[in-house]
């Protein structure tokens, strides 16, 4: 089970934060809100460092 955080840190994992925002935003069938970003964010880092 993957542990969710609330913030997102300020300059660690930039890149792969980038690369999901970009996305996100270009996908224009869903209307990501906050909490939605920040658990893909989250779950990309999970899939890049394992858990």
């Amino acid at each position: 089970m993957a542990i969710y955080y609330k913030i997102m840190a300020g300059n660690k994992h930039a890149l792969i934060r980038y690369r999901i925002l970009d996305a996100c935003f270009s996908n224009s069938m869903k209307k990501y809100y906050a909490e939605d970003l920040i658990k893909k964010c989250n779950e990309a880092l999970v899939e890049y460092y394992g858990s």
